[in-house]
């Protein structure tokens, strides 16, 4: 093990990693969606003009989003990191390696994970 490593035990590495990273993009755009409803209700935006169509782009935008994580969870397979995993093999044998070495004898160093054949840097 190298300076500042950390052994690590993970059974379910890459379901988990797609669960946060959908969370993540739940959390924040459904936060965006009630600040600017918030904003929009207190008449915060008077004068609309181009305000408008900023407000109803991030909305859409927000939205889209939102439907997308949802897609997400319902369908992994839709995923960035199933469709990128996808690309070495069959996806179900690939994250069986991947969570197989995650979970045995690996370290963290800084914010990557190290196993035998893999490294693993979250984005």
């Amino acid at each position: 093990m190298g300076i500042g490593a950390k052994e690590t035990k993970s059974t379910n590495f890459v379901t988990t990693h797609i669960r946060r990273t959908n969370r993540n993009l739940l959390l924040t755009n459904i936060s965006i969606l009630t600040a600017i409803l918030t904003l929009w209700l207190c008449n915060a935006f008077q004068g609309a003009g181009y305000w408008a169509l900023v407000i109803c782009g991030l909305i859409l935008l927000a939205s889209w989003n939102i439907v997308k994580a949802l897609r997400r969870n319902n369908k992994p397979s839709l995923h960035p990191i199933c469709i990128a995993l996808a690309k070495l093999g069959p996806l179900a044998e690939v994250v069986q390696r991947v969570n197989e070495e995650a979970g045995e004898l690996s370290f963290e160093f800084k914010s990557a994970l190290v196993t035998k054949s893999w490294l693993l840097v979250p984005s």
